[in-house]
């Protein structure tokens, strides 16, 4: 894929990511959207595309890279919960960016194989889901206003513009660490907490901790077997046993639903 054609995709596709998750939390709970917001669904698009061209040495690379993304996500979702305790989301969104980026900055200086790298992340995101308090009231239903899916996409769009256009004046490290950023749950985690208050967005996060795993399990897989299997056949494997795992999530909570 064409250089401009990765970065429409990088712009478009995330506004359209957050209305489907909106959506399907809205319908399901928010426990059903963190679960599904877990999925690979804009960081494995791109990992392809720019793996196309290049060596299975790079493609691990890649995956390791987004191992010490996924752990500073466990580190957003659990200072963003801590700081709700007593703090709007308009003050819980900066300090759990803060987070994201001091672990994140500080896991780009240590040098980890892909492996120690997964299971690094998948422990991180375990811990946090453990420390995550549990909510203590049902999630409300609300009638939200007819724009508060476009606010949600015009969000969206606006963040990953700035990302990108902020990422270009930065060295590689730097760019890399913006670049990885959570937007979707940045933009869907504010909502949730401003509509349905700490409950609601203690229910998202703990979905996500625990659903991020099966992210974690799809580039470990993709960066272990792509030398010796090919990329696509990788992708495919890495897909299945991700979707098994989410899928596995989702089944038990349509149940506890039930």
């Amino acid at each position: 894929m064409s250089t401009p054609l990765l970065l429409l995709f990088k712009i478009a596709v995330p506004p359209v990511l957050v209305a489907f998750m909106s959506l399907a939390a809205r319908r399901f709970g928010p426990t059903f959207g963190g679960l599904l917001m877990g999925l690979p669904w804009m960081t494995g698009p791109v990992v392809f595309f720019l793996s196309v061209e290049r060596d299975s040495a790079f493609t691990q690379r890649m995956c390791t890279g987004v191992q010490s993304g996924t752990f500073g996500l466990a580190f957003f979702a659990l200072t963003y919960a801590v700081a709700s305790r007593v703090a709007p989301w308009f003050v819980c969104l900066p300090v759990a960016a803060a987070a994201f980026a001091g672990v994140g900055f500080a896991a780009q200086s240590v040098t980890l194989s892909l492996p120690v790298a997964a299971l690094t992340a998948i422990a991180a995101l375990l811990v946090a889901h453990w420390l995550i308090p549990a909510p203590q009231r049902s999630t409300p239903a609300l009638v939200l206003p007819w724009w508060d899916l476009p606010a949600r996409m015009a969000a969206t769009f606006v963040l990953v513009a700035a990302i990108m256009v902020t990422a270009e004046h930065l060295g590689p490290q730097l760019s890399g660490l913006v670049s990885s950023y959570p937007v979707i749950l940045t933009v869907v985690g504010s909502f949730t907490h401003h509509q349905l208050g700490r409950d609601g967005s203690l229910r998202l996060l703990k979905a996500i901790t625990l659903s991020l795993v099966g992210f974690s399990l799809f580039f470990l897989v993709v960066g272990s077997i792509a030398a010796h299997v090919g990329l696509i056949a990788a992708f495919g494997i890495g897909i299945m046993a991700s979707l098994a795992f989410s899928g596995t999530l989702l089944w038990r909570s349509s149940r506890a639903r039930g």
